[in-house]
């Protein structure tokens, strides 16, 4: 699952992606394994060809656990993009506004 929210004259991009976990060396803490809600301020330039170009910045997006795995399947991945659609919408728009926020 992937989609484009544009709020504020901004774009975020918000997927659903696995993370195999481990120790994330920028933090120190070890992240769990599991389906994450990912979102990231981008910028789409749409070129003649009809080519479009996504670009963002390092670090500029923030992730949130939805469903911790012992390991990558289709049901878990169906259910974590379920979640996002429906009663995750609203954690969706608390993480843009903590990002726009914090752009400000």
């Amino acid at each position: 699952m992937k989609q484009y929210i544009e709020r504020n004259g901004k774009t975020f991009r918000v997927e659903v992606i696995y993370t195999k976990g481990g120790i994330n060396y920028f933090t120190c803490k070890v992240n769990k394994r599991g389906y994450y809600l990912n979102i990231r301020p981008v910028t789409l330039e749409k070129r003649d060809n009809g080519i479009v170009i996504e670009s963002f910045e390092l670090f500029g997006g923030v992730s949130y656990l939805i469903a911790e795995v012992k390991r990558q399947s289709d049901k878990s991945k169906r259910e974590a993009d379920s979640y996002v659609s429906t009663t995750g919408k609203a954690k969706v728009d608390e993480l843009i506004n903590y990002l726009l926020t914090k752009k400000s």
